[in-house]
């Protein structure tokens, strides 16, 4: 038997794994997240990890092919992010991905159905990869302010293939995808 090799996984030396709560430029907070420093066989959590991104940081998304940058991890994202670790003044761990490498993880969205148009569902937001919206900072998710997510309204696309017709307006819908800026 041959087996056909369709993606690897290196496991980089530092890492954080977690969920972007805000996004300031190129500055990513992640929370809860998953601090791993494997020279030093040490794993540990991080309440809040700054991360930095750049042009030099490799984007991929879980399962998909195409080219994605760091412009495409948006706050409500779960990302593994490799870079360099370091630990700021006030003893916070920090890594800096802008000549790292970030994935972006499938992470569920839970909301109460609102409306639909074309292949557009808005719903009221009630849980983004396991998080209530007050624990996200939406600010900067939009082109401009005017339209950065709002979780009463928030946006989901939906593939043309899938029907839509067994949502009903106050109800709940959950969806599985990435986070789109």
């Amino acid at each position: 038997r041959n087996v056909t090799g369709v993606q690897t996984c290196a496991l980089p030396i530092y890492g954080v794994d977690g969920t972007v709560v805000a996004r300031s430029g190129n500055t990513l907070t992640l929370a809860s997240g998953l601090v791993f420093d494997r020279a030093h066989e040490q794993a540990s959590f991080g309440k809040s990890v700054a991360v930095t991104v750049g042009a030099g940081t490799k984007v991929s998304k879980a399962g998909l092919v195409g080219s994605f940058d760091a412009g495409d991890i948006s706050v409500g994202q779960h990302v593994q992010v490799s870079g360099a670790l370091s630990t700021d003044a006030n003893g916070n761990k920090t890594l800096d991905a802008s000549a790292g490498a970030a994935r972006l993880l499938v992470m569920p969205l839970w909301g109460t159905y609102v409306s639909a148009a074309g292949n557009i569902v808005t719903l009221d937001l009630q849980a983004l990869d396991g998080r209530l919206p007050s624990a996200y900072a939406f600010a900067g998710t939009g082109s401009s302010p005017a339209s950065d997510a709002v979780a009463s309204a928030y946006t989901v696309g939906v593939p043309q293939a899938l029907s839509l017709g067994g949502l009903v307006v106050g109800k709940p819908v959950r969806f599985f995808g990435f986070v789109n800026r």
